[in-house]
């Protein structure tokens, strides 16, 4: 059964040839290929879908606190009006990822999309998310934009299936001729043997092999932090200067809620800089609010240097 509704952290990177090939083994160590890659990949085809003024894209590139962003894709190029496809309505929030999808027929995403016709709903996740649509659609006015189609290998962890790497490459595009149907053609958008990797969630095994390769990570030692505060406590940005101050990289990871709604707890992903007293940061992030319930750890390790 295809997730309809998911949440999800992303971090992405660019990957030479040379890093690819040392890469593949050491993650082999910690995950799983996945079982739709048959014969090592599969493939991805999308429409993205934005303003006559390209708002959307502009939007995005600013690095705001909310963007979305509408898009069709389909995992086959489609060969009749009666495929099946992914209509879908993704939405980041300070960096966490949030994908709503509805599985329709290319035919009624087309005919949703141009004329607002809505598409037959045979549960409520979908209709659900074909309100979302339709509400986006109402105040955005888009239309096909660009296509993209891609070469995708993905990976779960084998101890945390809920992490998932991805590596695309071979990704196409195009700015005319914007339809699933219609193939993938248009213009290679990356170096020769280059690649695109998207991590999802956070590994901190993964994290400590691409420190090892020189690859896109600090070196500095990986940790993860959590910070418990009282619900009343307005946490946005409170902790942003310190981590600033103290680390060479940071990224809130997750925020989940405890004691029935009472309390909030933020996980962070983070780099300390070499320099920096462990001690000495976790009491500057204590004297923000003296009610504060804060845990340090070493990633790949289940015990806290500091609580």
């Amino acid at each position: 059964m295809a997730i309809k509704s998911f949440k999800r952290y992303e971090k992405k990177y660019l990957l030479t040839g040379e890093q690819y090939e040392k890469l593949i083994p050491r993650l082999l160590e910690y995950m799983k290929m996945d079982d739709h890659c048959v014969n090592n990949s599969y493939s991805i085809y999308n429409i993205y879908y934005d303003t006559d003024d390209n708002s959307v894209i502009r939007h995005s590139i600013s690095k705001p606190y909310y963007k979305e962003k509408l898009r069709l894709r389909s995992y086959k190029i489609p060969q009749s009006p009666s495929d099946k496809v992914f209509l879908e309505l993704k939405k980041k929030i300070n960096k966490i990822v949030n994908k709503r999808r509805a599985i329709i027929t290319l035919e009624e995403a087309y005919n949703f999309l141009e004329f607002g016709e809505r598409p037959k709903c045979t549960d409520f996740i979908t209709e659900q998310v074909i309100n979302e649509i339709e509400y986006y659609l109402s105040h955005t006015k888009v239309n096909p934009t660009v296509y993209i189609g891609y070469n995708r290998i993905a990976f779960f962890g084998k101890e945390d299936k809920d992490f998932r790497l991805t590596i695309d490459s071979k990704i196409i595009t195009r700015r005319e001729d914007l339809f699933l149907e219609s193939g993938c053609h248009g213009t290679d958008i990356l170096k020769p043997n280059g690649y695109a990797v998207i991590f999802t969630i956070i590994l901190c095994a993964v994290m400590i092999i691409l420190d090892g390769l020189n690859f896109a990570m600090p070196k500095s030692k990986a940790m993860v932090l959590k910070i418990t505060v009282p619900e009343d406590l307005n946490f946005e940005g409170v902790f942003d200067e310190i981590l600033n101050t103290n680390t060479t990289s940071w990224n809130m990871v997750k925020v989940s809620t405890r004691d029935f709604g009472a309390l909030y707890e933020l996980n962070y992903s983070i780099h300390l800089k070499n320099d920096v007293n462990q001690k000495k940061f976790i009491d500057s992030l204590r004297v923000r609010n003296g009610n504060l319930n804060i845990s340090l750890t070493s990633c790949g390790s289940e015990d806290k240097i500091f609580n």
